[in-house]
């Protein structure tokens, strides 16, 4: 609403309605209303001059327009201002921007409305009529209970809580699978899936493991009742034997010093062989073959062996790491988990035995390589 009162003339604008008379007096007076009502007709308006004690009781409304008499000029009406200002009614208070000097700089002086405090640093004390608003140090917890469910639109929460009673959202890390409730009478469903790291079992009614000794009786599964030295026990398949052929073909031994030579699929001696048990045809005296240890790396093509070995030519040799200890532990694992309990030799678990009975390694994982020797174990 726009309160306007009529003032003293200005005679450059303001023109009075005559006294029409006649014939059709009254369609010209109803003409002179509207040219005056629609700004057609130039006017002389003054806003309603009110001081502040006035303005400050005056219930604001947006769009209403008075002259403050003694406001100071300012975002926030208040009153000390010499000059006077017009005071304009929106957003819940009455602000005094306009008058005879240009404002400058942001909002001052006491907040009004939905505010609270000062300018420039006002305090949202309500909303939408008095409604308390949600600010980050209140969270979730001042919003009304949810009627439906809350769409993250494809982000995450973060920075839970370990959840403690039922209810709580189960968190990565912490979490554990005995929060979850039982069953209900249904089997879980791993999809070909399998659990990884289970630990043995201690009591009836816990799960045998394949790959875990069971502490309840010391018995061991394999997969399949199948025990594989290698991921049982740490047995290595990285044995190579060597057949020479006496004249360029095989392993040299002089001084205690063995050269290979023409050895096909050599990989090569590294210092990591030093230690692997090493058999040489010849080597040992009397025509015997010769057993010891890789003592020193040389070349990738020449180590020190431990102890004397005689001096040969391009002889049959075969090292490796020595599996006696790691095929003897699955062994008696294999004993203990039963009478259909096997015993798998990688590769490809192609060789397999009962237990308590021969084992025929491949040469890559053979417990004590030895050359031209048989193979059972």
């Amino acid at each position: 609403m726009l309160a306007l009162l009529c003032g003293g003339p200005a005679r450059a604008q303001y023109q009075p309605i005559p006294n029409f008379t006649g014939v059709g007096a009254g369609q010209q007076f109803r003409n002179a209303v509207n040219g005056l009502g629609s700004g057609a007709t130039p006017i002389s308006p003054r806003l309603v001059a009110v001081p502040f004690s006035i303005l400050n009781v005056t219930p604001e409304q947006d769009g209403q327009v008075f002259w403050c008499r003694d406001c100071a000029q300012g975002p926030v009406c208040s009153t000390g201002g010499s000059t006077g200002a017009v005071a304009v009614g929106a957003n819940g208070q009455w602000t005094c921007v306009l008058g005879p000097t240009a404002v400058s700089g942001g909002p001052s002086g006491a907040a009004g409305g939905d505010l609270a405090s000062s300018y420039p640093n006002p305090i949202v004390n309500t909303v939408k009529g008095g409604l308390t608003p949600a600010t980050t140090n209140g969270g979730l917890n001042q919003l009304n209970p949810a009627t439906g469910n809350y769409s993250m639109n494809g982000w995450l929460l973060r920075g839970l809580q370990l959840d403690a009673a039922t209810g709580d959202a189960m968190s990565k890390n912490q979490s554990v699978l005995s929060d979850l409730a039982g069953p209900g009478g249904t089997n879980f469903g791993m999809s070909g899936l399998t659990f990884n790291s289970v630990g043995a079992a201690t009591a009836g009614g816990e799960p045998v493991v394949a790959g875990v000794t069971n502490t309840a009786n010391g018995t061991f599964l394999g997969v399949n009742n199948r025990l594989n030295p290698v991921t049982y026990a740490g047995a290595k398949g990285d044995g190579f034997n060597c057949v020479g052929n006496g004249t360029s073909v095989g392993g040299s031994v002089s001084s205690g010093v063995l050269t290979v030579a023409g050895c096909t699929g050599f990989p090569g001696f590294n210092s990591a062989d030093i230690g692997k048990y090493i058999a040489v045809a010849g080597a040992g005296g009397s025509g015997a073959p010769y057993q010891g240890t890789i003592a020193t790396y040389g070349s990738s093509l020449s180590v020190t062996l431990s102890g004397s070995p005689a001096n040969v030519s391009d002889a049959s040799f075969a090292y490796g790491t020595d599996n006696t200890t790691p095929l003897q532990t699955t062994e008696t694992a294999c004993e203990n988990a039963g009478s259909t309990a096997m015993v798998d030799i990688p590769p490809g678990n192609t060789s397999r035995a009962p237990c308590n009975s021969a084992i025929r390694a491949p040469r890559s994982l053979r417990s004590v390589p030895r050359p031209k020797l048989p193979d059972a174990l």
